[in-house]
């Protein structure tokens, strides 16, 4: 939560108000993280399931927790994209 912090300290006012008035871009970021995710972990860890029941448990929890969200804003902005609406 470090970096997400520092990261949203040095965003711009004007560049997160453009990123949240793009609407589709910001529905399809908060449904792919919190609900295209969870259902992918879900589902692949019923399709193979592991033989700890401790991991099978630790990839569900991975998979609920948006963590994502920070590598792909780095990522967007090291290939020119828009940071703000990546974060």
């Amino acid at each position: 939560s470090g970096i997400f912090s520092i990261n949203g300290m040095k965003l711009q006012t004007q560049e997160a108000q453009a990123a949240l008035s793009d609407v589709k871009a910001v529905a399809w970021g908060v449904s792919s993280i919190l609900f295209f995710t969870v259902l992918i972990g879900t589902r692949l860890n019923l399709l193979f399931p592991l033989s700890v029941p401790e991991f099978s448990l630790g990839v569900a929890i991975f998979m609920c927790m948006p963590c994502t969200v920070n590598s792909g804003a780095n990522l967007a902005a090291a290939a020119g994209g828009s940071f703000a609406l990546a974060l």
